[in-house]
């Protein structure tokens, strides 16, 4: 007979090599020859590559499991789980491949511990239970491992939104994180949250083309929803060959669109007509136009079309019909989209040749008064040089040539300006005197611009020009530049 000594020596000798294999997490106690300590021990068996846990008497534990703080499954023949498993109460745990619905749906690692927290696997029904396939994501085939949070409890967050360490997540109805563009259906819904793109069904891309104050966007790397801040994306509603577009979402992490922000951060100043201008340094109009919310955001305003979509270039708003915030004119959202004040300088680029040598000199009113809203272009002197709807008029073909601007005549209610300005290259104007500044230009004319009355800095001089021509006397023939068909308005280039 062996004796209860000499049975525990056997016993611990048989298990030395169980407890090489075993990981050090797994041992919840050891075997003192005569119990077990701490409740119970791991046992490995290698054939099958599985593991049991066994109870102070040695029998295999069944069903839900603490151990030292974590939490295990183990199958009705006692194997523990790995991977999803399915515990409904007063039931056994069993391996899970289906859709996650039900309610009783967990994850466990390779070392057989239930998931909480943050975790990157496949889902059920396209998961391989094989170790290395299943808990490596090396899968041969065309599946892709989704994030899964899972609450304390250890089951997964399903069809709703939670905030995790300061950020939102919104998770679909089998508990992945959702990514890309996610429309809100609203509450009651059966999937409140739908992930849409360019490849959704039309049916799903018009319910955002139609509502696009209910669109949120989720970063494809962790997932967390953009707030208070600008989204670069593909719309649902184009093509997936379509260039991307800016949307705002707001501190609610919807998307800002004509009808408003849910949450703080922007809000709606004016509703206006917009049109492009072509290209740099022109007037010329694109042929089409679009109805736009200039809004502000974080104390800066922008163009967003009803959908939600920025605007951004030199734009002409129109529609104004009397507001004093917005008035009708050319307004620059160029470079970051926030609508810019003040003087900018602006470098024309072709999209196949680079630049074109020019660079274009623009002033748009850096505060709302009695002529202009904040950011419309001027037309007028400012700091010496002459614009035209905010564009500088400088000479294109000499050094100095004559620029007519009627809209600058009618300004002068006394009827003493003209309209008419000396300018260089530059747009800068050469200034009048009440006895005539002389300034010749590279091809020889001889110009005479006179100040008559204090306005004619504003809005123009009496120029008087001379081409070399004498008359009978031999005396310079001086030809005034009053004719109302002198519309040449030079608005082209300003070379750098």
């Amino acid at each position: 007979m062996i004796t209860g000594m000499a049975a525990g020596i056997l016993l611990a000798t048989a298990l030395e090599g169980i407890w090489q294999k075993a990981p050090a997490t797994h041992f919840a106690g050891y075997y003192t020859g005569t119990a077990w300590a701490n409740g119970g021990q791991w046992e490995y068996n290698d054939a099958d590559n599985l593991w049991y846990y066994l109870d102070e008497k040695g029998e295999k534990v069944k069903g839900k499991k603490e151990l030292n703080g974590d939490v295990y499954f183990f199958g009705e023949d006692g194997t523990m789980l790995t991977g999803w498993v399915h515990c409904p109460k007063n039931e056994f745990p069993e391996p899970y491949s289906e859709t996650v619905e039900e309610g009783d749906i967990y994850y466990c690692g390779q070392d057989g511990k239930m998931a909480t927290g943050w975790v990157t696997v496949y889902n059920p029904e396209q998961a391989v239970y094989d170790d290395r396939q299943q808990f490596e994501g090396t899968q041969e085939d065309e599946y892709e491992m989704k994030r899964y949070y899972f609450e304390e409890n250890g089951k997964p967050c399903r069809d709703r939104r939670k905030t995790i360490d300061g950020k939102r997540y919104l998770f679909d109805d089998e508990g992945a994180v959702l990514t890309g563009w996610i429309y809100d259906r609203g509450d009651g819904s059966s999937e409140q949250y739908l992930r849409v793109d360019t490849d959704s069904q039309e049916s799903d891309k018009e319910l955002c083309r139609n509502n696009p104050e209910n669109m949120m966007y989720a970063t494809e790397g962790d997932g967390s929803l953009a707030t208070n801040q600008w989204v670069d994306a593909i719309p649902p509603w184009d093509d997936e060959d379509d260039d991307s577009r800016s949307f705002y979402a707001d501190s609610s992490s919807y998307v800002v669109t004509g009808s408003g922000g849910r949450g703080s951060g922007a809000s709606l100043s004016a509703k206006r007509k917009a049109q492009k201008v072509d290209e740099i340094g022109t007037y010329i109009l694109e042929g089409w136009s679009t109805d736009v919310n200039v809004t502000r955001i974080d104390g800066k305003y922008y163009c967003l079309e009803d959908s939600g979509t920025r605007i951004d270039g030199m734009i002409f708003l129109s529609g104004a019909e009397g507001d004093p915030s917005f008035g009708d004119g050319l307004y620059c959202f160029m470079d970051n989209a926030a609508m810019k004040t003040g003087p900018v300088m602006k470098e024309n680029v072709d999209d196949d040749d680079g630049s074109d040598g020019y660079v274009y000199y623009y002033y748009f009113s850096e505060r709302s008064n009695s002529k202009y809203s904040k950011g419309q272009g001027i037309s007028g002197v400012s700091a010496g040089r002459l614009y035209y709807q905010g564009l500088a008029v400088g000479a294109q073909f000499d050094t100095c040539e004559v620029v007519y601007l009627p809209t600058l005549e009618e300004k002068d209610d006394t009827g003493k300006s003209t309209g008419f300005f000396l300018v260089d290259g530059s747009g800068r104007v050469k200034k009048g005197t009440r006895g005539g500044s002389h300034y010749v230009s590279s091809d020889g004319n001889e110009y005479r611009v006179t100040k008559i009355s204090d306005k004619n800095d504003e809005y123009g001089y009496v120029i008087d020009y001379y081409d070399g021509e004498k008359d009978d006397d031999n005396r310079r023939v001086w030809k005034s530049l009053t004719e109302k068909d002198y519309d040449y308005i030079c608005w082209d280039t300003v070379e750098e």
